[in-house]
């Protein structure tokens, strides 16, 4: 008989137990992590586990209430969706395995129940590029692929790696090292407010939504509860700040969380001698993986940088769920009502779901 749990990411240790079950897990799948993200409003972290056996799978998820949406404040429905970052399914099942059709019918109706238990009329999530899970979800789920990102595979010796690095990278990087840039770890977060400065003027000069930036609580929520997998690391050149990345590691998984650079600093490449730097401690420390992730787009500038660093390509994907299409198609009118009684515009209508689209 299958097991199924529901667990609040409150309950950390049970959280806890459950990602002992997978031999690799992510930063963006840990409890404490959730919890950031409840600190900072964006809805109440749950997990759900499906259990046949001795065979696992587990789904993270934030819950939000859909009477915060405008509009929308006579409903008593919720709608779920994934944290920051690349979370998506885990399972101890391969998807060719002979088990693989039953232990999915046997997940997918589990998840099915709870959702509709929990009032869930739509369901997001960004899968993690690392782990091609997204077949359980086949059949219940839209799937869309969003093109491809980078990985940097950490197992490999130095050389190879180094052979990946594109010729204008390792330029780059040999020049600014010469001119005098360096890097240094704040183990402290001394300097979140530099950070945050640099990364908010590089979000604004890319045109970034509201998504991608974050209240100061969200940094020091990470320091708090993310102690021992968060590391921010600065390139400098002399006193001054140049560029600043916040990495997430996990036991053998390293993720490019965030990244700023200053205007006027941006040709003396601190990025790219940062992102050399966390690739030797990662290969010294024998970690897997170093993920860089994607674009803004299929082929910006974002992703040229990235992919600069790695010939090793991963597809990400994302899901969308409407568990019931006549109360969403509800809501989005409710919502688009309100929108235009108090003369406001949506900015992007093939967001999902699109009542929370960002307007103006």
């Amino acid at each position: 008989m299958p097991d199924v749990k529901l667990i609040n990411a409150t309950d950390i240790m049970a959280w806890r137990e459950v990602l002992d079950k997978f031999i690799d897990v992510d930063t963006y799948h840990l409890p404490e992590y959730h919890l950031v993200a409840k600190s900072v409003n964006e809805g109440e972290p749950y997990i759900f586990v499906y259990q046949d056996n001795e065979r696992y799978a587990a789904l993270p998820f934030l819950v939000r209430k859909l009477a915060d949406v405008g509009g929308l404040a006579d409903y008593s429905f919720y709608d779920a969706t994934s944290v920051y970052g690349y979370p998506g399914v885990l399972t101890t099942v391969d998807e060719n395995a002979n088990v693989a059709r039953d232990f999915k019918i046997g997940f997918q109706t589990a998840l099915l129940e709870v959702f509709d238990n929990l009032k869930i009329i739509t369901f997001f999530s960004r899968t993690n590029p690392l782990f091609p899970t997204s077949w359980l979800m086949d059949n219940i789920a839209d799937i869309i692929s969003m093109g491809k990102t980078v990985a940097i595979d950490l197992r490999r010796s130095n050389n190879d790696q180094i052979k990946d690095i594109s010729k204008g990278h390792k330029y780059d990087i040999s020049k600014a090292r010469k001119n005098g840039v360096y890097v240094i770890e704040d183990y402290s977060f001394r300097y979140i407010d530099q950070f945050i400065l640099m990364y908010n003027e590089t979000m604004n000069r890319v045109n970034s939504n509201s998504y991608y930036f974050f209240p100061k609580d969200y940094y020091n929520n990470i320091k708090k509860r993310l102690d021992g997998s968060v590391r921010l690391y600065f390139a400098k050149i002399g006193e001054e700040f140049v560029s600043a990345s916040i990495f997430l590691c996990s036991d053998r998984i390293i993720q490019y969380h965030l990244s700023g650079v200053f205007s006027k600093y941006i040709k003396f490449s601190g990025a790219k001698v940062i992102l050399d730097e966390i690739r030797q401690w990662g290969s010294k420390n024998r970690l897997k993986w170093l993920f860089l992730g994607g674009g803004l787009g299929s082929d910006d500038g974002l992703f040229r940088f990235k992919a600069g660093f790695s010939k090793l390509r991963l597809p990400f994907q994302i899901i969308r769920m409407v568990r019931n299409s006549s109360i969403y198609e509800e809501l989005c009118f409710r919502h688009d009502k309100w929108l235009m009684d108090n003369c406001f515009e949506c900015l992007d209508k093939k967001y999902f779901p699109r009542y929370r689209a960002t307007y103006k």
